[in-house]
Protein backbone atom coordinates (compact mmCIF):
# COMPACT_ATOMS: atom_id res chain seq x y z
CA UNK A 1 0.00 0.00 0.00
CA UNK A 2 1.46 3.44 -0.94
CA UNK A 3 2.40 6.02 1.68
CA UNK A 4 0.28 8.59 0.60
CA UNK A 5 -3.18 5.60 0.40
CA UNK A 6 -2.37 4.97 4.04
CA UNK A 7 -2.06 9.00 4.93
CA UNK A 8 -5.63 9.22 3.56
CA UNK A 9 -6.89 6.45 5.41
CA UNK A 10 -5.84 7.76 8.49
CA UNK A 11 -7.37 11.13 7.79
CA UNK A 12 -10.45 10.07 7.13
CA UNK A 13 -10.56 7.85 9.91
CA UNK A 14 -9.81 11.24 12.31
CA UNK A 15 -12.08 13.18 10.41
CA UNK A 16 -14.78 10.40 11.63
CA UNK A 17 -13.60 10.19 14.97
CA UNK A 18 -13.80 14.24 15.37
CA UNK A 19 -17.30 14.19 13.83
CA UNK A 20 -18.17 11.79 16.21
CA UNK A 21 -18.29 13.82 18.99
CA UNK A 22 -20.69 16.32 17.76
CA UNK A 23 -23.78 15.18 18.74
CA UNK A 24 -23.19 13.58 22.22
CA UNK A 25 -21.25 16.34 23.25
CA UNK A 26 -23.73 19.23 21.84
CA UNK A 27 -26.44 17.01 23.84
CA UNK A 28 -24.54 16.91 26.69
CA UNK A 29 -24.08 21.09 26.99
CA UNK A 30 -27.96 20.97 25.46
CA UNK A 31 -29.04 19.17 28.85
CA UNK A 32 -27.29 21.67 31.01
CA UNK A 33 -29.50 24.45 29.60
CA UNK A 34 -26.94 27.08 29.70
CA UNK A 35 -26.87 27.62 26.09
CA UNK A 36 -29.78 27.99 23.28
CA UNK A 37 -29.87 25.28 20.52
CA UNK A 38 -29.98 27.39 17.84
CA UNK A 39 -26.93 29.30 19.40
CA UNK A 40 -25.45 26.13 19.63
CA UNK A 41 -25.87 25.18 16.07
CA UNK A 42 -24.16 28.98 15.29
CA UNK A 43 -21.32 28.47 17.10
CA UNK A 44 -20.35 24.86 15.91
CA UNK A 45 -20.03 26.76 12.69
CA UNK A 46 -17.86 29.56 13.92
CA UNK A 47 -15.35 27.04 15.35
CA UNK A 48 -15.83 25.53 11.88
CA UNK A 49 -14.44 28.82 10.47
CA UNK A 50 -12.08 29.40 13.12
CA UNK A 51 -10.31 26.24 12.50
CA UNK A 52 -10.23 26.93 8.66
CA UNK A 53 -8.14 30.43 9.39
CA UNK A 54 -5.78 28.35 11.17
CA UNK A 55 -5.47 26.11 8.85
CA UNK A 56 -5.32 29.08 6.13
CA UNK A 57 -2.54 30.71 8.09
CA UNK A 58 -0.42 27.24 8.04
CA UNK A 59 -0.56 26.97 4.78
CA UNK A 60 0.56 30.44 4.04
CA UNK A 61 3.92 29.56 6.40
CA UNK A 62 4.04 26.36 4.82
CA UNK A 63 3.50 26.91 1.31
CA UNK A 64 2.72 23.64 0.29
CA UNK A 65 3.36 22.94 -3.72
CA UNK A 66 -0.22 22.74 -4.85
CA UNK A 67 -2.05 25.48 -5.61
CA UNK A 68 -5.83 25.72 -4.64
CA UNK A 69 -7.94 27.72 -7.35
CA UNK A 70 -9.55 31.11 -5.92
CA UNK A 71 -13.14 31.34 -5.52
CA UNK A 72 -14.79 32.92 -8.50
CA UNK A 73 -18.02 36.23 -8.17
CA UNK A 74 -20.26 33.16 -10.16
CA UNK A 75 -19.29 30.99 -6.73
CA UNK A 76 -20.07 32.70 -4.29
CA UNK A 77 -24.16 32.40 -4.82
CA UNK A 78 -23.34 28.86 -4.61
CA UNK A 79 -21.30 29.55 -1.54
CA UNK A 80 -24.31 32.00 0.25
CA UNK A 81 -27.08 29.01 -0.60
CA UNK A 82 -24.81 26.58 1.36
CA UNK A 83 -24.83 28.38 4.50
CA UNK A 84 -28.67 29.35 4.44
CA UNK A 85 -29.04 25.65 3.89
CA UNK A 86 -26.45 24.77 6.75
CA UNK A 87 -28.62 27.44 9.07
CA UNK A 88 -31.89 25.58 8.83
CA UNK A 89 -30.72 22.71 8.92
CA UNK A 90 -28.05 23.05 11.77
CA UNK A 91 -30.93 24.82 13.60
CA UNK A 92 -33.47 22.38 13.37
CA UNK A 93 -31.33 19.86 14.11
CA UNK A 94 -30.21 21.37 17.63
CA UNK A 95 -34.10 21.85 18.28
CA UNK A 96 -34.36 18.61 17.61
CA UNK A 97 -31.66 17.21 19.75
CA UNK A 98 -33.08 18.89 22.98
CA UNK A 99 -35.79 16.58 22.85
CA UNK A 100 -34.39 12.99 21.78
CA UNK A 101 -31.71 10.81 22.50
CA UNK A 102 -28.34 11.74 21.02
CA UNK A 103 -28.13 7.99 19.75
CA UNK A 104 -31.53 8.76 17.76
CA UNK A 105 -30.54 11.63 16.14
CA UNK A 106 -26.95 10.19 15.58
CA UNK A 107 -28.57 7.50 13.37
CA UNK A 108 -30.65 9.89 12.08
CA UNK A 109 -28.15 11.97 10.40
CA UNK A 110 -27.76 9.12 7.74
CA UNK A 111 -31.04 10.01 6.39
CA UNK A 112 -28.58 12.96 4.34
CA UNK A 113 -27.76 9.65 2.80
CA UNK A 114 -30.92 9.42 0.64
CA UNK A 115 -31.24 13.11 0.31
CA UNK A 116 -28.08 13.83 -1.10
CA UNK A 117 -28.55 10.86 -3.85
CA UNK A 118 -32.36 11.98 -4.53
CA UNK A 119 -31.73 15.39 -5.15
CA UNK A 120 -28.35 13.83 -7.53
CA UNK A 121 -31.33 12.17 -9.23
CA UNK A 122 -34.33 14.59 -9.79
CA UNK A 123 -32.22 17.88 -10.17
CA UNK A 124 -29.22 17.07 -11.41
CA UNK A 125 -29.85 13.86 -13.91
CA UNK A 126 -27.20 11.53 -12.14
CA UNK A 127 -27.24 7.81 -12.25
CA UNK A 128 -28.06 6.01 -9.15
CA UNK A 129 -27.16 2.70 -9.28
CA UNK A 130 -29.13 -0.58 -7.95
CA UNK A 131 -26.89 -1.13 -5.01
CA UNK A 132 -27.24 2.24 -3.79
CA UNK A 133 -31.24 1.97 -4.21
CA UNK A 134 -31.15 -0.69 -2.12
CA UNK A 135 -29.56 1.69 0.85
CA UNK A 136 -31.50 3.91 0.23
CA UNK A 137 -34.63 2.53 0.87
CA UNK A 138 -33.37 0.51 3.96
CA UNK A 139 -32.09 3.94 5.53
CA UNK A 140 -35.38 5.53 4.73
CA UNK A 141 -37.16 2.69 6.42
CA UNK A 142 -34.21 2.26 9.09
CA UNK A 143 -35.46 6.51 10.02
CA UNK A 144 -39.06 5.54 9.92
CA UNK A 145 -38.58 3.49 12.84
CA UNK A 146 -36.22 5.80 14.33
CA UNK A 147 -38.58 8.56 14.01
CA UNK A 148 -41.50 6.91 16.21
CA UNK A 149 -41.91 7.27 19.14
CA UNK A 150 -44.74 4.25 19.38
CA UNK A 151 -44.39 2.15 16.45
CA UNK A 152 -47.83 0.40 17.42
CA UNK A 153 -49.50 3.16 17.29
CA UNK A 154 -47.78 4.83 14.40
CA UNK A 155 -46.62 7.85 16.62
CA UNK A 156 -44.06 10.12 15.67
CA UNK A 157 -40.81 12.40 17.44
CA UNK A 158 -41.28 15.86 16.96
CA UNK A 159 -37.69 15.87 18.14
CA UNK A 160 -36.89 13.19 15.44
CA UNK A 161 -38.80 14.93 12.56
CA UNK A 162 -36.75 18.24 13.25
CA UNK A 163 -33.60 16.47 13.41
CA UNK A 164 -34.14 15.01 10.03
CA UNK A 165 -34.95 18.43 8.63
CA UNK A 166 -31.26 18.95 8.77
CA UNK A 167 -30.15 15.99 6.33
CA UNK A 168 -33.01 17.30 3.64
CA UNK A 169 -30.91 20.66 4.15
CA UNK A 170 -27.52 19.02 3.67
CA UNK A 171 -28.34 16.98 0.82
CA UNK A 172 -29.51 19.84 -1.27
CA UNK A 173 -25.97 21.30 0.07
CA UNK A 174 -23.93 18.38 -0.82
CA UNK A 175 -25.47 18.84 -4.18
CA UNK A 176 -24.41 22.87 -4.50
CA UNK A 177 -20.65 21.66 -3.19
CA UNK A 178 -20.38 19.80 -6.39
CA UNK A 179 -20.35 23.17 -8.17
CA UNK A 180 -17.30 24.52 -5.97
CA UNK A 181 -15.51 21.51 -5.41
CA UNK A 182 -12.79 22.46 -7.19
CA UNK A 183 -11.90 25.68 -5.50
CA UNK A 184 -10.22 26.69 -2.21
CA UNK A 185 -11.85 24.10 0.44
CA UNK A 186 -10.37 26.23 3.24
CA UNK A 187 -11.90 29.37 2.10
CA UNK A 188 -14.80 27.93 1.05
CA UNK A 189 -15.42 26.11 4.80
CA UNK A 190 -14.14 29.87 6.10
CA UNK A 191 -17.04 31.41 4.66
CA UNK A 192 -20.08 29.16 5.37
CA UNK A 193 -18.53 28.93 8.63
CA UNK A 194 -19.15 32.79 9.23
CA UNK A 195 -22.35 33.09 7.41
CA UNK A 196 -23.61 30.16 8.54
CA UNK A 197 -22.82 31.16 11.92
CA UNK A 198 -24.12 34.93 12.12
CA UNK A 199 -27.30 33.68 10.38
CA UNK A 200 -27.94 31.11 13.79
CA UNK A 201 -26.87 33.88 15.78
CA UNK A 202 -29.67 36.09 14.55
CA UNK A 203 -32.01 33.49 14.56
CA UNK A 204 -31.14 32.45 18.13
CA UNK A 205 -31.70 36.04 19.32
CA UNK A 206 -35.00 36.49 17.26
CA UNK A 207 -35.82 33.26 19.54
CA UNK A 208 -34.47 35.36 22.69
CA UNK A 209 -32.16 32.29 23.26
CA UNK A 210 -29.20 33.15 25.81
CA UNK A 211 -25.88 32.28 26.78
CA UNK A 212 -26.03 32.29 30.72
CA UNK A 213 -22.45 30.25 31.44
CA UNK A 214 -19.17 31.15 29.79
CA UNK A 215 -18.11 27.78 29.98
CA UNK A 216 -20.44 26.63 27.22
CA UNK A 217 -19.89 29.26 25.10
CA UNK A 218 -16.33 28.18 24.74
CA UNK A 219 -16.82 24.31 25.11
CA UNK A 220 -19.59 24.95 22.02
CA UNK A 221 -16.86 26.68 19.79
CA UNK A 222 -14.26 23.93 20.86
CA UNK A 223 -16.71 21.37 20.07
CA UNK A 224 -17.32 23.08 16.56
CA UNK A 225 -13.62 23.53 15.86
CA UNK A 226 -12.49 19.90 15.98
CA UNK A 227 -16.22 18.08 14.77
CA UNK A 228 -16.84 20.53 12.07
CA UNK A 229 -13.50 22.20 11.45
CA UNK A 230 -10.74 19.38 11.59
CA UNK A 231 -13.31 17.06 10.45
CA UNK A 232 -14.24 18.69 7.23
CA UNK A 233 -10.47 19.54 6.41
CA UNK A 234 -8.99 15.89 7.57
CA UNK A 235 -11.77 14.64 4.96
CA UNK A 236 -11.14 17.30 2.26
CA UNK A 237 -7.51 15.92 2.31
CA UNK A 238 -8.14 12.03 2.49
CA UNK A 239 -10.63 12.88 -0.26
CA UNK A 240 -7.89 14.26 -2.76
CA UNK A 241 -5.41 11.12 -1.44
CA UNK A 242 -8.05 8.11 -1.83
CA UNK A 243 -10.96 9.67 -3.39
CA UNK A 244 -14.27 10.53 -2.76
CA UNK A 245 -15.89 6.45 -2.28
CA UNK A 246 -13.04 5.30 -0.01
CA UNK A 247 -12.87 8.61 2.27
CA UNK A 248 -16.85 8.24 2.03
CA UNK A 249 -17.07 4.91 3.47
CA UNK A 250 -14.56 5.32 6.29
CA UNK A 251 -16.34 8.58 7.23
CA UNK A 252 -19.79 6.49 7.43
CA UNK A 253 -18.44 5.06 10.77
CA UNK A 254 -19.13 8.53 12.21
CA UNK A 255 -22.80 7.95 12.98
CA UNK A 256 -21.91 4.43 14.98
CA UNK A 257 -18.82 5.77 16.76
CA UNK A 258 -21.55 8.72 18.09
CA UNK A 259 -24.23 6.21 19.30
CA UNK A 260 -21.51 4.72 21.41
CA UNK A 261 -20.03 7.65 22.84
CA UNK A 262 -23.67 8.32 23.39
CA UNK A 263 -24.60 4.99 25.14
CA UNK A 264 -21.58 5.53 27.35
CA UNK A 265 -22.16 8.97 28.03
CA UNK A 266 -25.75 8.72 28.99
CA UNK A 267 -26.51 5.22 29.48
CA UNK A 268 -29.55 4.98 27.52
CA UNK A 269 -32.05 2.22 27.16
CA UNK A 270 -33.39 2.67 23.35
CA UNK A 271 -36.71 0.80 23.08
CA UNK A 272 -36.25 -3.03 21.00
CA UNK A 273 -37.21 -1.43 17.42
CA UNK A 274 -34.17 1.13 17.85
CA UNK A 275 -31.95 -1.92 17.77
CA UNK A 276 -33.97 -2.92 14.20
CA UNK A 277 -33.26 0.69 13.25
CA UNK A 278 -29.66 0.41 14.07
CA UNK A 279 -29.21 -3.04 12.45
CA UNK A 280 -31.06 -1.64 9.15
CA UNK A 281 -28.90 1.52 9.70
CA UNK A 282 -25.61 -0.42 9.36
CA UNK A 283 -26.91 -2.51 6.27
CA UNK A 284 -28.00 0.56 4.47
CA UNK A 285 -24.91 2.48 5.36
CA UNK A 286 -22.41 -0.54 4.17
CA UNK A 287 -24.87 -0.67 0.79
CA UNK A 288 -24.66 2.95 0.01
CA UNK A 289 -21.13 3.38 0.65
CA UNK A 290 -19.83 1.52 -2.63
CA UNK A 291 -20.99 1.26 -5.98
CA UNK A 292 -19.64 -2.43 -6.11
CA UNK A 293 -22.10 -5.14 -6.93
CA UNK A 294 -24.20 -6.49 -4.44
CA UNK A 295 -23.21 -9.99 -6.13
CA UNK A 296 -20.71 -11.01 -8.19
CA UNK A 297 -21.34 -13.17 -10.63
CA UNK A 298 -19.34 -16.32 -11.60
CA UNK A 299 -17.30 -15.97 -14.44
CA UNK A 300 -15.31 -18.92 -14.49
CA UNK A 301 -16.42 -22.44 -15.46
CA UNK A 302 -16.99 -24.81 -12.87
CA UNK A 303 -14.76 -27.60 -12.76
CA UNK A 304 -16.11 -31.12 -13.83
CA UNK A 305 -15.41 -33.86 -11.44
Amino acid sequence: MKKSVQVGIVFAIIAAICSSINTPISKLLLNSNTIGPVFSGGLLYIGAALCASVFFVFRKIFKPKVKEKPLERSDFPFVFAIASLNAVGIACSMLGLKLISASNAALLSNFEIVITSLVALIIFKQKISPRLWVGIFVVFFACILLSSDDIVNFKFSTGALLVLVAPVCWGFANNFMKRISDKDPIVSIFIEGIVTGLLCLMIGTSLNEQITELYSFFAVLGVGVVSYGISLCFYIYAQRSIGAPRTSAFFSLAPFMAVLISFAIFRESPPWWYYIALAMMIIGVWLSSSDKKIFRKNTKKEAKI
